[in-house]
């Protein structure tokens, strides 16, 4: 896929609703009609697909009254097809395919082994249903692809072939997020050749006193979402089972960890075994989210969207 094809790829996948949103339109209460953002509209006329990501403005007396986002931006800017692309990746965070930050592939460091798939390719972030997934948990492409990677993958015993989000783990593994699909609607979430804890430095080679904590690459992504960057070093536990590789943390000078692990059973006992085998002095932030009824961090940033997230009570996502 050229650097042109990649670009326009991200661009058209990138939810109509969203670009309504920063453009300053918002959809009505109620309603699944939004308000043309082309003419004053009293009785809201304009319809977004979201199967599709394509837009109809049915009150338009215009013979081409619809399309995608790149459309809609040229007619609401007047920019050009290519001026248009560039805008909205700009929105998204991105200003160069080509200089997308590529996170080192990990050096294995030991832990749990598996062999039951291979890697076929590592790159940017650019199959649009992954997109889409991204945007349905209201992550922006610009962060996903800080961290994260597309990774293709075949598994040995059938041939079959898979792509996802890939996040790198310490011990040279991948954590992958699969696109949601009809017979696993909330995604898929595996470890590909090992598994184990993520860690990111604030500063390279150099352990920083006080760590966030997090139990999944979705939190972390979405902490990053709300905040920016991390001004402590990162560990992403990748499973709250991978608590126990931060006994005595402390001996390697951190101090403090800060939790945003899940408003559940396992997330709950996860957070008091750190504050009492890590050494470390434990700060609880999921009340953040907790107080708000939500299982974690990216229901909250969901929240924060104006999306109904899902609740504590509901089938927890994985």
């Amino acid at each position: 896929m050229t650097d042109w094809e990649t670009r326009k790829s991200i661009a058209l996948a990138i939810p109509i609703g969203r670009i309504l949103e920063h453009e300053g339109f918002h959809k009505p209460p109620s309603g699944k009609m939004w308000a043309s953002p082309f003419r004053e509209d009293k009785n809201p006329s304009f319809a977004i697909y979201t199967d599709t990501n394509r837009w109809v403005d049915y009150g338009s007396p215009d013979k081409h009254r619809g399309g995608d986002g790149i459309n809609l931006v040229q007619k609401l800017k007047g920019l050009s097809f290519m001026e248009a692309v560039d805008y909205l990746l700009e929105m998204d965070g991105i200003e160069s395919v080509q200089n997308l930050p590529c996170p080192s592939t990990p050096k294995n460091t030991g832990g749990k082994t598996f062999s039951a798939q291979r890697i076929d390719s590592v790159g940017p972030i650019t199959a649009r249903s992954l997109i889409a997934y991204l945007h349905s948990r209201q992550i922006p492409i610009g962060v996903a692809q800080k961290y994260c990677r597309e990774v293709h993958y075949t598994y040995f015993k059938t041939g079959s072939e898979y792509f996802g989000i890939g996040f790198p783990n310490d011990a040279g593994g991948w954590v992958i997020r699969t696109a949601p699909y009809p017979k696993c609607p909330k995604g898929n979430k595996l470890d590909i050749l090992a598994y184990g804890i993520t860690t990111i430095r604030k500063e390279d080679g150099k352990v920083c006193r006080e760590a966030y904590v997090f139990e999944g690459v979705f939190d972390f992504l979405s902490w990053v979402a709300l905040y920016g960057n991390p001004d402590k070093d990162v560990i992403v536990l990748n499973s709250v089972e991978n608590v126990k590789a931060l006994s005595r943390i402390s001996s390697s000078g951190t101090e403090a960890l800060y939790g945003y692990l899940d408003n559940d059973i396992p997330g709950i006992a996860a957070t008091a075994y750190l504050a009492i085998n890590s050494g470390c002095r434990v700060i609880d932030r999921s009340d953040l989210y907790r107080e708000e009824r939500l299982n974690d961090l990216n229901d909250y940033l969901v929240a924060r969207q104006g999306v109904q997230p899902s609740r504590i009570q509901q089938n927890k996502r994985e």
